[in-house]
């Protein structure tokens, strides 16, 4: 898990993303979390166990989060179809 405080967005959340004025600008913490990497596990877990796993991974970026005192949290899954993760 990486924890980067003081990320400035300076570009709009747009399907073509375009630089914005500096005034709106703004800084954002960013907590980075890897998905669960169950591939080499393949046939070996049950849905049960994959859910174990999530769950167990999501309570440690809560509690980071907490801990760094973040006021909003986004989540975003990404990659956790090549780790053999995604949810069904």
């Amino acid at each position: 898990m990486i924890y980067t405080p003081g990320v400035t967005v300076l570009k709009s959340d747009t399907i073509s993303p375009v630089t914005l004025d500096q005034r709106d600008w703004c800084s954002v913490d960013v907590v980075t979390c890897a998905a669960p990497n169950t591939s080499r596990y393949k046939g070996r877990l049950k849905s049960s166990d994959i859910q174990k796993i999530f769950e167990e991974r999501f309570e440690r970026v809560v509690l980071a989060v907490l801990g760094f005192f973040c006021e909003v949290l986004v989540l975003e899954l990404s990659g956790a179809e090549r780790l053999g993760t995604a949810p069904v």
